[in-house]
């Protein structure tokens, strides 16, 4: 094991490897700074997100992977969702829809796209390149801590449950009589922001 060896380091290795099976798709990878984080607003579920290099000062686009893994297979298959986003972004688009759903199963994504995982085949090719890149320096972490209430207690923020921008604030009395409401973006329940 390389005792130098970061979890960014590990991760911006792991983009150039997964950069090569792009390629060999067709599909070019734009530079993107990636490593471990909390995703945006806390959210428990979410295990990667994407921010497009139009929302950094340098105009490189960020990727964050949860801290709650460690597997180097699963951390692969999340960075390989997030790096389809990337190339999206490239094209001014965002979310799972069409464009998304193309790239991902052509790279061998499969299931919900909000969730993707890696079919059988693409978890061989993960498990070679992180037996290539060695051991990945990080133990994970518990989950995000639950995100606070409003300042008055009475409202709770609820957002898109796939990283999305779609936040609603709801009364907790609403919320405990009608249940969670479902995100328009995507049809699913919405989370605690």
């Amino acid at each position: 094991m390389n005792n130098n060896m970061t979890r960014e380091l590990w991760l911006t290795q792991a983009v150039a490897e997964l950069t090569t099976l792009f390629e060999a798709e067709g599909f070019e990878v734009p530079a993107v700074r990636v490593s471990i984080g909390w995703p945006h607003g806390g959210r428990k579920t979410t295990i990667g997100q994407c921010f497009p290099g139009t929302l950094a000062a340098d105009g490189v686009g960020q990727v964050f992977i949860s801290p709650v893994l460690d597997d180097p297979v699963r951390i692969l298959d999340v960075l390989l969702h997030e790096l389809v986003h990337a190339i999206n972004h490239t094209e001014g688009k965002s979310g799972h829809g069409k464009d998304f759903k193309t790239i991902a199963v052509k790279m061998g994504l499969t299931g919900k796209m909000t969730a993707t995982v890696a079919s059988e085949e693409l978890t061989a090719t993960l498990t070679t390149i992180a037996k290539g890149l060695g051991d990945f320096p990080h133990a994970s972490l518990g989950p995000a801590p639950a995100a606070a209430k409003s300042r008055s207690g009475k409202t709770i923020k609820l957002a898109c449950p796939a990283g999305e921008d779609f936040v609603v604030s709801i009364s907790k009395s609403r919320l405990e009589m009608y249940g969670t409401p479902k995100c328009p973006c995507h049809d699913e329940a919405m989370e605690v922001a």
